[in-house]
């Protein structure tokens, strides 16, 4: 019997021990350009796009608090060039160009909390490389590309509502422009209109009246913007190098804070507490974190 348990203990201290099972990989975004993103809490949602020359109904999540990439329910139609924003918690993809180059009217919305997708109603302007973003429960859409050419068309959705109303015409018909909102009021910045703008054009939700302010300092499209405070960041665009403005509502004033090394453009951006997150863009350019604090970019790796 002794021999017996010495042997079981003598197999049991010299077998090898059970390897450790493979490493579940990282998940690792695809490149992309032409797409939008909408944060959500301490998640950025990069909507769209696409990863060649046809658009996709990819839909990608980075948690910031995990510093991890998911995938997530996918857009029922593929889209690039379109607006998104989020209104009431959720993602609203609206408008853009579809499989075919086909310019789309047709609305998503996403819900965080289900991952799901819906159908809302129907952008009433079909457009292409058009803007958008939220005060309060509505939702502005503003310019881009219709059939006739660029459009100064702003279309309003009403989250209490879920209907459509138009507002104020934009002064400066364009398309590649970015849309940022500091409290009631909208800034249409840069874009094309015939040439690449500096202008700037701010509408007052409240009056609905639109107003000229400081131009931009480099004139560009395809930039994109970030609201941190009460002050709008423009970000990269069609153009050398990456040029970073600050605009400060209040004052009135832009002021240039240099540039990082990597040309980006037709790129999407979002905010979480003092830092801009730029994800993706045509040329490739590693997505990147900007610092509010120590206005410098570092890699998002």
């Amino acid at each position: 019997m002794r021999r017996v348990l010495w042997l079981a203990l003598l197999v049991a201290c010299s077998s090898e021990p059970a390897p450790d099972p493979d490493p579940v990989p990282a998940y690792t975004p695809a490149q992309r350009a032409y797409h939008g993103v909408a944060t959500v809490g301490r998640k950025l949602y990069v909507v769209g796009g696409s990863h060649g020359r046809d658009p996709t109904t990819v839909v990608e999540v980075f948690d910031v608090e995990a510093h991890t990439w998911s995938r997530v329910a996918a857009l029922t139609t593929a889209r690039d060039f379109a607006a998104v924003a989020v209104l009431d918690g959720r993602v609203h993809v609206v408008g853009g160009l579809g499989g075919g180059r086909t310019t789309l009217a047709t609305h998503e919305i996403y819900d965080p909390k289900t991952d799901r997708w819906t159908t809302g109603p129907p952008l009433p302007t079909a457009r292409n490389r058009l803007a958008a973003a939220t005060v309060g429960n509505r939702l502005y859409v503003v310019g881009g590309m219709t059939s006739d050419g660029d459009a100064g068309v702003v279309e309003v959705f009403d989250a209490s509502t879920a209907a459509w109303s138009t507002a104020a015409v934009m002064p400066t018909p364009r398309h590649g422009h970015a849309l940022a909102a500091v409290g009631a009021r909208l800034y249409a910045m840069g874009g094309y209109g015939g040439d690449v703008l500096a202008t700037v054009e701010r509408f007052d939700s409240r009056s609905g009246k639109w107003a000229a302010v400081a131009p931009m300092p480099t004139p560009r499209g395809f930039l994109a913007t970030a609201v941190v405070g009460d002050r709008i960041y423009a970000i990269g665009g069609r153009i050398d190098g990456c040029p970073m403005e600050r605009y400060d509502p209040l004052l009135h004033e832009w002021k240039r804070l240099g540039s990082a090394s990597e040309t980006r453009q037709r790129f999407g951006v979002g905010v979480v507490g003092k830092f801009i997150y730029a994800i993706g863009g045509e040329n490739s350019a590693p997505s990147a974190i900007y610092s509010i604090s120590r206005e410098s970019w570092t890699p998002l790796r």
